[in-house]
């Protein structure tokens, strides 16, 4: 079985996690910082206001502080890239998932599973991280973090929707390429987690797009963004191009084409 973390170009050691600079920033003074209790999140998370929709996005570390409110034992560490040096293998709870708290295009997630592919995703985070500075691809140096957080084993959902002016949770659309997927199985655990989390943000008059596992523990969030979605207008379109609303998993074609005279 192929190494997924083996570097195809040069590789580095932990004294090239010094080269990245992580420079302090003066924050405004209406930011609020929170920390967790959790032995190696080293990094306050600057949040105006302590939870908000946009403070979500593209920020993991702050997403998985809000998350911990509702399952507290969900484990995960924030610390500083030049600190990763000094986790200490064995204590980490495997499988994790090893990833930069901001989103990085050309710096994916590393999945590890045991102790002997510690090193080895850490040298590939770092090599990703190189090769993203050295072409400039929007490296955000600013509290820059690194997030470690336990992997979810079962299959994945995209769900895209909104939140009413009330915050009620509107699904428009699942994706996922499992094949055994049933929207009735999962129908009401979604619907209560969406609502609860809804209500920790206190989310109004919103789209989202949220990334999900379903484990054999239920489902859990693995990431959220209320900036980029899908099928947000579906409906609406749905109802000018055919001016119906497909409102049957199997909808009447013939029907449609005829009000529209095709």
């Amino acid at each position: 079985m192929p190494n997924l973390y083996q570097s195809q170009s040069t590789s580095y050691t932990f004294d090239s996690i010094q080269a990245f600079p992580v420079p302090t920033v003066k924050q405004p003074e209406q930011t609020r910082y929170i920390t967790t209790n959790k032995e190696h999140n080293h990094i306050d998370q600057p949040l105006v206001p302590r939870w908000t929709l946009a403070s979500l996005a593209n920020n993991h570390a702050a997403f998985r502080d809000l998350l911990s409110t509702r399952n507290a034992h969900f484990f995960y560490w924030t610390l500083p890239l030049p600190l990763l040096q000094d986790v200490n293998p064995t204590d980490v709870p495997y499988p994790v998932i090893l990833k930069t708290n901001r989103t990085i295009k050309g710096v994916p997630p590393k999945l590890v599973t045991h102790r002997g592919e510690w090193h080895l995703a850490i040298e590939s985070l770092i090599d990703d991280l190189f090769t993203a500075v050295e072409h400039e691809i929007s490296w955000r140096s600013e509290n820059e973090a690194i997030v470690i957080e336990q992997w979810q084993e079962g299959p994945e959902y995209i769900v895209n929707g909104y939140f009413k002016r009330e915050g009620e949770p509107i699904p428009l659309s699942i994706i996922t390429k499992s094949p055994s997927f049933s929207l009735s199985a999962i129908q009401e655990e979604l619907s209560a987690y969406l609502s609860a989390f809804s209500l920790m943000l206190q989310a109004s008059n919103s789209p989202f797009h949220m990334t999900m596992r379903q484990s054999n523990k239920g489902i859990e969030a693995v990431s959220f963004s209320p900036y980029y979605f899908a099928s947000c207008g579906s409906e609406d379109v749905k109802q000018r191009t055919t001016d119906a609303y497909l409102a049957g998993l199997e909808p009447s074609w013939s029907d449609i084409l005829v009000q529209r005279h095709i």
